[in-house]
């Protein structure tokens, strides 16, 4: 059985790398700096002995020029696309679906969202 925690363990380390990262949504109750990374997991599924899951990625800025939000989705997508990431006794892989503009409801605010489809394998083999 997956172990969604472990998933998201695995997601977080990985992303911190890029920027400051909070799952599903950055706290109201901190000075958040921009640009910052949020992700959370949208659905899991098994498929022949693998479970999926989806994951979204958005990442927010507030500079008019988007350089730098252009170059963390550049990041993100390089540490994840088609790659496989290994973390005890699980496989993960990531393959990207989508990378999308997003309109948010603050005109001030820039926003990018990706999309990965999510493989998770147990043991050390990824077919």
């Amino acid at each position: 059985m997956i172990d969604t925690n472990q998933i998201k363990s695995v997601i977080y380390n990985l992303l911190s790398t890029c920027g400051d990262v909070y799952e599903e949504d950055a706290p109201e109750d901190q000075d958040v700096s921009f640009p910052y990374i949020t992700f959370s997991v949208l659905g899991q599924a098994e498929v022949f002995g693998r479970d999926i899951m989806t994951l979204r990625i958005d990442i927010y800025d507030t500079d008019a020029d988007t350089t730098a939000i252009n170059d963390i989705v550049d990041e993100i997508d390089s540490i994840l696309n088609r790659q496989k990431h290994y973390q005890a006794g699980l496989s993960v892989c990531f393959y990207r679906t989508d990378i999308s503009d997003v309109t948010p409801g603050q005109p001030q605010l820039r926003q990018r969202a990706l999309i990965y489809e999510v493989r998770i394998y147990f043991g050390e083999l990824i077919p």
